[in-house]
């Protein structure tokens, strides 16, 4: 297991750690975009028809005019969460830094008064089990349908908390038609029966300050977005939608083991090519829950140090990209 420590998580630091070349050309850029000109420049999510399902995507086309004809890289968005421009901005300093030349196939979570996916029956009766594969394969459906038209081969997946879950079940999941090379999954919920209340008296003991993440980025748009009021706003949207009953099986597919999907992913693509990140203090993802010849086989890295704000510190973009950056191109 890695431990990667930052004591200052600054935009400035991050870039000019990881990213190499391109830094400088990157942070300048969002420094220099207002809160107005993102919302306009977002596109707007795509309802894609899957028959029984539907799935919400938005299709993100590289800001260079080059095209990378082979692969398309996926995230998935946090619980709850919706489209929104911190996410547009989020997503696209993802692409950015991971890859600027393939398209970012982004898939929304249902948040308040924004519901994009819809499941049958059978897949809610498989969530409310702790089973994240129901969403991995609405997810994958979309995927091969969108790369029938777009004409690529490869998947590279990345997810952030729920949506870790999601990204290891797209490996487990597989397809016949793309080929998920490697997988990015950080801040995993994966205490097997943990109880709803546990999991939300762990997601609020493990890191809520947002606004400081925010802050972090040193994009002034964002630190705009998601200032104290938006953020009231934001926290409200998020609790309506989690006591909305027709999400209840949705929020329990966080509360199963991730060991046995872990392991067909693992299966799938080889365990080096999954790479498991969390920050330490936070609660989210388990160690324990991970058996010892799994913990051999994938990439486990441990988030330390002051840079870090638990489980928000994926609320700062250019640290969110950092995460992904180094399961995706290691």
């Amino acid at each position: 297991m890695y431990q990667i420590t930052i004591e200052q998580a600054s935009a400035a630091e991050l870039l000019s750690g990881e990213f190499g070349d391109n830094a400088e050309r990157i942070l300048d850029s969002w420094q220099h975009i207002g809160a107005l000109e993102i919302q306009q420049e977002m596109p707007c999510v795509e309802t894609i028809d899957l028959g029984a399902r539907a799935v919400g995507a938005v299709i993100l086309e590289p800001y260079n005019g080059n095209y990378d004809e082979e692969n398309v890289l996926t995230l998935g968005l946090p619980h709850k969460n919706g489209w929104s421009p911190q996410h547009y901005i989020r997503a696209r300093i993802l692409q950015q830094t991971v890859s600027p030349d393939s398209r970012l196939i982004v898939f929304p979570d249902n948040s308040f008064g924004q519901k994009v996916t819809h499941y049958t029956t059978e897949d809610k009766k498989r969530m409310a089990g702790g089973d994240s594969r129901p969403i991995a394969e609405t997810q994958m459906s979309a995927i091969e349908k969108l790369a029938a038209d777009l004409g690529v081969e490869n998947i590279y997946a990345s997810g952030y908390s729920k949506a870790a879950r999601v990204a290891i079940a797209l490996g487990a999941v597989g397809s016949d038609v793309i080929n998920v090379q490697r997988i990015n999954a950080d801040e995993t919920p994966s205490k097997n029966g943990r109880g709803l209340i546990n999991l939300g008296r762990d997601f609020m003991i493990s890191g809520t300050d947002v606004e400081q993440a925010a802050k972090n980025s040193e994009i002034p748009a964002l630190a705009e977005i998601m200032s104290a009021g938006e953020l009231k706003l934001d926290f409200l949207k998020f609790a309506l939608a989690n006591i909305d009953p027709r999400n209840l099986s949705d929020i329990k597919s966080m509360t199963g083991s991730i060991s046995s999907v872990l392991e067909d992913a693992a299966g799938q693509i080889g365990g080096e090519n999954i790479k498991l990140g969390f920050v330490a203090g936070s609660k989210l993802f388990d160690l324990s829950s991970i058996s010892d010849s799994l913990k051999a086989r994938v990439n486990l890295e441990q988030y330390v140090g002051n840079g870090f704000l638990g489980h928000a510190s994926g609320d700062n973009a250019f640290l969110y990209a950092a995460m992904a950056y180094r399961g995706l191109r290691a």
